[in-house]
């Protein structure tokens, strides 16, 4: 029965952080942009900057960005929201940003190349959803959870207010990490075979897939992984840490 709970508590998570993107796939386009990367064969850096927007992030094998803007809600047909989006590219740096403040929220679709670094700001405006991106994330938000799956590289997570999940399928050796958030758990999903050393504030409840050797006696736990590396730094002010072996 405790297997079955776990499997039905799951689905019910996923459904409810799909939830907002799958209510903004019904509303239709009101602008959208693709503009190609550079052919150099580097790694293309994605800046995305937007308030007011949640954010689906999903990769492909084409050699360009793509963005679809989509109300959260309908809008009277007299609303023009046309021209809201703006791509640039200078070298391998792409930028998608918005012309003009947003007085509704709104959903944005990225589509990018799979081995992209990408680098996300946003604010108030719900969930961040990445998948299948090989490359590093950084993502600072403010008012939304953080989700970012498949990753190959590494990530450096904030949010003010909302959970946070990674899984890994693979992590950049030898580069630092953090996982923070003001208000939310945080789930981390590591390959058995990762070496680590996690920083956790004494006062957070950890919970963990991995045997963990501590260090010291201070307020700020220092733990390895597998004999330690990299430090990840992980903090929740209103939450639970989960450390999951792939």
């Amino acid at each position: 029965m405790l297997v079955s709970r776990r499997i039905v508590t799951a689905a019910v998570l996923a459904l409810a952080a799909s939830a907002p993107s799958l209510a903004a796939a019904q509303q239709p386009v009101v602008d959208s942009v693709r503009i190609g990367t550079s052919a150099s064969g580097s790694r293309p850096v994605v800046v995305v900057q937007a308030a007011n927007v949640s954010f689906t992030v999903t990769a492909h094998a084409r050699a360009e960005v793509s963005a679809v803007l989509r109300p959260m809600r309908s809008r009277p047909s007299s609303i023009n929201d046309e021209g809201l989006l703006r791509a640039s590219a200078a070298g391998d740096t792409v930028r998608i940003e918005l012309a003009r403040a947003l007085d509704a929220w709104y959903h944005l679709e990225l589509g990018v190349p799979s081995g992209a670094a990408l680098r996300i700001t946003g604010d108030n405006g719900g969930d961040v959803r990445v998948e299948g991106v090989r490359g590093s994330a950084e993502i600072t938000h403010s008012n939304g959870g953080v989700t970012v799956l498949d990753a190959s590289g590494y990530a450096i997570v904030a949010t003010s207010n909302g959970h946070i999940r990674v899984r890994f399928v693979a992590v950049e050796r030898g580069v630092p990490m953090s996982f923070i958030t003001n208000n939310g758990d945080i789930d981390l999903t590591m390959p058995a075979d990762v070496r680590a050393t996690l920083l956790v504030d004494d006062s957070i409840s950890l919970q963990s897939e991995f045997p963990l050797a501590s260090s010291g006696r201070s307020r700020l736990r220092r733990l390895a992984v597998n004999g330690g590396g990299p430090t990840i730094r992980l903090f929740t002010n209103n939450g639970i840490v989960r450390l999951h072996r792939l």
